[in-house]
């Protein structure tokens, strides 16, 4: 009998998402994570209250004025580097080195320089948009890791409004890429994780 105790599967399945990053990290001093579309910011919130580095968010409006919101609730104002028009990143870079979690819009993915995050993720938002769309996320998620990408996908999608699919076999990486996980927490998403090969490993951005 629960009587009145509240669970949360979100954070449940939160915690599980989290242990995959803390895996990937787990020898960076000072991690930079990034991901496209984090909701209301729920892994956000459970990867800065456990784990050291930056959590950056690229989603779009509505969403990311929700997670701003719940962010600055759960880790206060401080933390936090709020959404903002920049034209050049180096305007940003000073204020944004002292923040816990960065919000920016997916446009705004495309001003950080090459593989300046540790690991960049995304988490069941891909199938929301167009081939075009999906294939230029890829790329962006390959120019910008310097270590890893996780994605965790529907493994079969189809909108039923434009009558676009998108299966696991459209998320690819060229040989730069080699992937290491592939392990399914719920039957009908993939949980994947590629790792930049030896051969093109590179340093830490400053």
């Amino acid at each position: 009998m629960l009587g009145t105790k509240l669970l949360s599967q979100d954070l449940a399945t939160s915690i599980i998402e989290c242990n995959v990053l803390a895996d990937l990290v787990q020898n960076v001093a000072s991690p930079r994570v990034a991901e496209l579309g984090a909701g209301y910011g729920r892994l956000a919130h459970v990867y800065a209250t456990t784990l050291p580095g930056q959590y950056f968010i690229f989603d779009i409006p509505p969403a990311l004025s929700v997670a701003q919101w719940y962010l600055k609730q759960t880790l206060g104002p401080k933390r936090l580097f709020e959404f903002r028009r920049f034209d050049r990143f180096d305007d940003i870079q000073n204020e944004l080195d002292e923040a816990s979690v960065a919000l920016f819009t997916p446009n705004q993915i495309s001003k950080f320089p090459d593989r300046y995050f540790d690991v960049v993720l995304s988490i069941s938002t891909l199938p929301e948009m167009r081939h075009d769309q999906v294939n230029f996320y890829l790329s962006e998620f390959a120019r910008l890791s310097r270590g890893h990408i996780f994605l965790k996908q529907f493994k079969i999608w189809k909108n039923p409004n434009d009558g676009t699919e998108l299966s696991s076999d459209n998320y690819r990486f060229d040989s730069e890429w080699s992937l290491m996980l592939d392990d399914p927490v719920i039957l009908d998403f993939f949980n994947r994780v590629w790792q930049r090969t030896a051969k093109f490993a590179a340093t830490s951005c400053s």
